[in-house]
């Protein structure tokens, strides 16, 4: 998951340019971020946040480590057709497919500098098999202003609403979570970008697809949508799943209420601390959370063992609503950064949730929190 490493930095000024040093990555040490190191640094150490020492050259992957400059610089936009539904894969092929699509609701790219990466796993195949289709890509777009990336992302995901090639996915828990033709989370200037060839083992082959080079120009961010018919059809669709939202959270809450009681813990006090969890951001003592080797552990006994005061390391761990199916740290719990007392913070679904735990809350606001879940 490349928590410690070394960081470079290396211009792009063109697609051309950006191919080749794409082309030269390496599957198992190789990876990309879109913005660069503060401090003007060319050169860094990078380790887990807060065991930084800037002035030994020795940073975090945080965004006080990296940043988005004035000026030029690639916005990425990552295609995924995982969960698409039938009618927003039918646009998409009426379209002539998701570059087309993404063209459609962006027209300056006609005249854009652009790079079409398909998917790592686009083109694998088991010897004697037939390689797989790259349904997914990475396109780099030169933007002018490339501070200005998340906006455009939001920007293109509403024009994406408006154009019926957005929708929202029941999450396991029953959330209703917006997707798009894009990811509208890719926009940090520390995030990791995965797109070297893959490790392949025996008797495993790739036949990469080509990518795709548009010369061009720099173009500026696209502009935000009519808002209010915006809110209009991201209402109704929320409308027409909720029966199916509410089902997968009735289904989801019995499973954990479940496995508390397995573990002792009353039913009333069970359903309570779910429903704090999963609407509450609230995590009780007696609650437990997935460890990345998969095994289970209660929220208190974690935080009797790890917490050693500001500056301690950060636990990695899965989400706790998907667990480990979803990837074992796509979460991690922080005793150190901005917030006072520890946390739990997720970057499931390409958003970010900041679960509090239930002993470091006033009872207050504690209580606020389960009126909110109510």
């Amino acid at each position: 998951t490349f928590h410690e490493g070394n960081a470079r930095a290396i211009a792009a000024p063109d697609a051309d340019a950006l191919s080749s040093i794409l082309d030269r990555l390496k599957p198992d040490t190789d990876v990309i971020t879109l913005g660069r190191m503060t401090d003007n640094r060319t050169s860094a150490r990078v380790v887990k946040n807060g065991r930084q020492d800037p002035q030994k050259g020795i940073i975090a992957r945080t965004q006080e480590h990296f940043e988005h400059a004035p000026g030029e610089g690639w916005l990425l936009l990552d295609h995924d057709t995982k969960d698409m539904p039938a009618d927003v894969r039918a646009r998409i092929e009426a379209l002539g497919g998701g570059v087309e699509a993404i063209k459609s609701i962006w027209p300056d790219l006609a005249d854009a500098d652009y790079l079409v990466r398909p998917s790592s796993s686009g083109g694998v195949y088991i010897e004697g098999g037939s390689p797989t289709a790259a349904t997914g890509f990475h396109m780099f777009v030169r933007l002018a202003d490339v501070r200005q990336s998340k906006a455009a992302l939001e920007a293109l995901t509403a024009r994406a609403w408006a154009a019926g090639l957005a929708w929202h996915a029941v999450s396991k828990s029953g959330a209703l979570l917006e997707r798009s033709i894009i990811d509208a989370a890719v926009a940090g200037p520390e995030r990791l970008v995965f797109t070297a060839a893959p490790l392949l083992g025996e008797g495993v082959h790739r036949r990469a697809p080509e990518s795709i080079i548009q010369r061009g120009i720099a173009v500026s961010a696209p502009t935000m949508p009519d808002t209010d018919l915006l809110r209009l059809t991201r209402r109704e669709n929320r409308q027409k799943l909720k029966p199916e939202a509410e089902k997968a959270e009735a289904a989801f809450t019995v499973a954990q209420v479940d496995k508390l009681t397995a573990q002792g813990v009353a039913r009333p006090d069970a359903e309570r601390i779910i429903r704090d969890r999963v609407k509450g951001g609230v995590l009780a003592d007696n609650d437990t959370l997935q460890m990345a080797d998969g095994s289970f552990a209660r929220v208190g006994d974690i935080l009797d063992a790890k917490f050693t005061g500001p500056g301690a390391d950060n636990l990695s761990l899965p989400d706790p609503v998907e667990g480990v199916e979803y990837g074992r740290t796509t979460a991690a719990i922080m005793w150190g950064g901005s917030h006072k007392t520890p946390v739990l913070v997720s970057h499931a679904h390409g958003r970010l949730t900041v679960y509090h735990f239930a002993r470091h809350m006033s009872a207050d606001d504690v209580k606020q929190k389960q009126t909110l879940a109510e």
